[in-house]
């Protein structure tokens, strides 16, 4: 790149610099900047900096000058958005249930953009909400999107309802209700269209997980299922899940039912998987 394009390039690497690598707790000396500056082909003097800088500020750019010592530092004070703003921002991102681990991922990464590099270590340090369950599929993200677009252009939703047959495939409902249908497995009664579980008559709470992991083992009593085979029935997308994650929700189906006559009904079969024992 010739010379004559590199220094109008240099208010807006400037910019970016003071952007990415300033802020109160991080001030960049004007060695720095020069020192950037060489990296990318462009010789300056000090006092030139200086009038970039000034002329950065009569832009609009809120960058706030301080001495250390002897030493003239710079960072950029009021961003867009604050860090307060970010982090909250982020929870929001990390505690929605409809966005997938993946796509809350590549969101904050985004926000990251938004303040300096050390300030999005912070963000990076969020609060992780244990046991919330999130989406797998990423489409759910999308549809969102657009039920907001729908909804802002006065638009009419038609909804069509499914449900889970016993092999945990996802069924259109027909007239927007389900047929009532029961699944019996030993002391175990489950009814697809109510959600619920019953053991000996008696309710049992389960979370939507182990509910439809329950049903399709319950589905074929004595049939084993290998992890594989679980992810793929109960999981509307599991190209991203490790199949140990059917180990940990089979560890909550049983400490669910623990107490009750069907305490033993989920059996393991090693080297396997997992089976429903209708001989309890």
């Amino acid at each position: 790149m010739a010379r004559s394009a590199n220094q109008k390039l240099k208010l807006l690497l400037l910019r970016q610099y003071l952007e990415r690598n300033s802020d109160e707790a991080h001030p960049v000396t004007t060695a720095q900047l020069l020192e950037y500056l060489a990296s990318e082909g462009i010789s300056a003097e000090r006092k030139s900096i200086y009038s970039d800088l000034e002329a950065l500020q009569s832009f609009g750019l809120d960058l706030i000058r301080v001495r250390d010592g002897n030493i003239t530092c710079w960072y950029i004070g009021e961003r867009v958005f604050q860090l307060p703003e970010l982090r909250l921002l982020a929870d929001s991102v990390q505690s929605s249930r409809f966005i997938t681990r993946k796509k809350s991922l590549e969101l904050i990464a985004k926000l990251e953009g938004l303040t300096s590099v050390h300030q999005a270590k912070e963000l990076r340090r969020q609060v992780v909400v244990k046991n919330r369950i999130k989406a797998m599929n990423e489409s759910i993200y999308y549809l969102v999107d657009e039920l907001h677009t729908a909804i802002n252009g006065d638009k009419r939703i038609r909804f069509h309802y499914t449900g889970y047959d016993g092999h945990g495939r996802r069924v259109l409902r027909r007239g927007g209700a389900e047929a009532e249908k029961t699944v019996t497995c030993g002391p175990l009664t489950i009814n697809e269209a109510r959600f619920s579980a019953k053991v000996q008559g008696e309710p049992v709470k389960l979370g939507v997980i182990e509910f439809k992991m329950l049903l399709v083992l319950a589905s074929s009593p004595g049939r084993v299922y290998s992890r594989a085979q679980l992810l793929s029935r109960v999981w509307d997308d599991s190209t991203e899940l490790d199949e140990r994650t059917v180990d940990v929700h089979i560890l909550r189906l049983r400490k669910q039912l623990a107490g009750t006559a069907a305490a033993s009904l989920v059996e393991t079969v090693r080297g396997l998987g997992y089976r429903a024992n209708d001989a309890v």
